[in-house]
């Protein structure tokens, strides 16, 4: 018998290539900033943000906050401008959905209904499919939403299994493909089980390696669940480090 070997099709990329002299020397020092102004940048443009912490802290607060200054554009977070958004902003709210809703309540007045109806879109519940598995869908979702910013929230619901290499990576690379669409993004997540033995700083972050080998940025919130004083640690940073400073979280307010 005579093997059979087929010919692979060319493969087309969807995208241009970039001249090297217009990636290098157009390239700006300091990165621009979602969040943050000069060699302090919370959150750069281009670049993933990771907020990360135990349960209680304060993730979702300081996000919901970090949306209301994407739409509205009245205002710091944590005494760092925030760009306004040039488009919608997405917010997968995948873990607890309904008291993501409540915590967002606090950062709004009912006056302000129509601009987020018309600024915000929100995904409640897991997403179609593992993000890590489909790795375009992230960007995909994006750009049905016409979102250009995007919370995920939280990793751990769009994907299964992040303590898995291949799926840290799976999720990565779903997260550079909205990267490279234009989206800025912002993913909270959870830390593994503290002990006094047990792994420290960036380290402390579950799951894989990728997960943080793929962002710009990455802020620690420490302190227990419901501490109405937490300490904000900026581990990783696409320039100076910022802080670290605590926070106090006003319950009411939501500020």
């Amino acid at each position: 018998m005579t093997a059979e070997f087929t010919i692979p099709r060319p493969l087309d990329t969807g995208r241009q290539f970039e001249d090297g002299g217009e990636f290098i020397f157009n390239t700006p020092d300091m990165p621009t900033a979602v969040w943050g102004q000069g060699h302090d940048v919370l959150w750069a443009e281009g670049e993933a943000l990771m907020i990360y912490g135990g349960s209680g802290v304060g993730k979702s607060t300081i996000a919901g906050q970090l949306v209301r200054a994407l739409i509205l554009a009245d205002g710091d977070v944590l005494g760092h401008p925030v760009a306004p958004a040039t488009g919608r902003v997405l917010y997968l709210a995948m873990d607890r959905p309904r008291q993501l809703a409540r915590s967002l309540r606090r950062q709004f007045h009912p006056a302000h209904r129509g601009e987020v109806s018309s600024r915000l879109v929100i995904w409640q519940g897991p997403p179609p499919e593992d993000l890590a598995e489909n790795t375009g869908l992230l960007a995909q979702m994006c750009r049905e939403a016409g979102a250009s910013h995007v919370f995920v929230d939280s990793l751990k619901d769009a994907a299964v299994g992040l303590s898995d290499d291949k799926v840290g990576a799976g999720y990565n690379r779903a997260r550079q493909a909205a990267l490279s669409d234009g989206v800025q993004v912002a993913e909270l997540h959870h830390q593994v089980k503290q002990r006094a033995d047990g792994p420290k700083g960036i380290d402390a972050v579950y799951g894989s390696t990728w997960l943080t080998a793929g962002v710009g940025s990455v802020i620690h919130l420490d302190g227990a669940p419901g501490d109405a004083v937490v300490k904000l640690r900026h581990l990783k940073q696409p320039a100076d480090t910022v802080g670290p400073f605590d926070v106090i979280h006003d319950p009411d307010t939501g500020l």
